[in-house]
């Protein structure tokens, strides 16, 4: 399953990001992260992955007013095999709003304990109010390290661009979606890009979720 979301991450990013134009607003986007992040001498520009910034450096994807609530998910994740789960928006279409996979023998530790192969634990996944993003918890959850959950966020329907108005970074709303990533906190106010974080269809970006904590879809300010 892991070669195949691979294969369709590529079949996608070729689709959605493949032509000229599209192509364009993604390097624009980098080349501006870029200079503001050497303006403000924080990150490692040559490795968007190294970037932390503060949560008022970020310009966080909003939902749109009209967007139902995305419920909370409770559920088992086993070592011993593939665990995914989909949360909707719940209207009449089931809008996608967050699909997360955790591959087999990904659960490292829980509050410092080592887990097992024939382990598994109790997760909850709080989708962000308002916002394009989700709380992991129980708190001391580490994935393996190089086999984290592939997490993926769509926001075609209900995602409110317009946060990016009067942004002298981005020329547009295309501009500031194909700048999108997947950020966790680090610490408090503290926000990092998550590895493998990038577009992964139309109006989606999907990245790796190392532990619990808070992940959110935001670009640079």
């Amino acid at each position: 399953m892991i070669q195949e979301s691979r294969l369709h991450q590529t079949e996608c990013l070729r689709g959605a990001y493949g032509s000229p134009t599209l192509r364009i607003l993604r390097w624009q986007a980098l080349a501006a992260t870029m200079a503001s992040a050497l303006t403000a001498g924080c990150g490692d520009v040559l490795n968007p992955e190294a970037q932390v910034l503060a949560v008022s450096e970020l310009l966080i994807l909003a939902q749109q007013p009209t967007a139902p609530s995305p419920p909370t998910a409770v559920f088992h994740v086993f070592n011993s095999k593939i665990t995914a789960r989909s949360i909707v928006h719940g209207d009449e279409f089931n809008t996608p709003f967050l699909t997360i996979e955790f591959p087999t023998s990904c659960l490292a530790t829980v509050d410092g304990q080592t887990l097992g192969q024939g382990d598994s634990v109790l997760v909850t996944l709080r989708p962000a109010p308002g916002q394009y993003g989700f709380t992991l918890s129980p708190l001391g959850l580490t994935l393996t390290s190089g086999c984290g959950a592939t997490a993926n966020l769509s926001f075609g329907r209900y995602g409110d661009l317009s946060v990016a108005d009067g942004s002298s970074t981005y020329l547009d709303h295309a501009a500031y979606a194909a700048a999108l990533d997947l950020w966790r906190e680090t610490g408090p106010g503290r926000w990092e890009v998550v590895p493998n974080s990038g577009p992964s269809g139309n109006d989606s970006v999907e990245g790796t979720v190392a532990g619990s904590g808070s992940y959110l879809l935001a670009a640079p300010r």
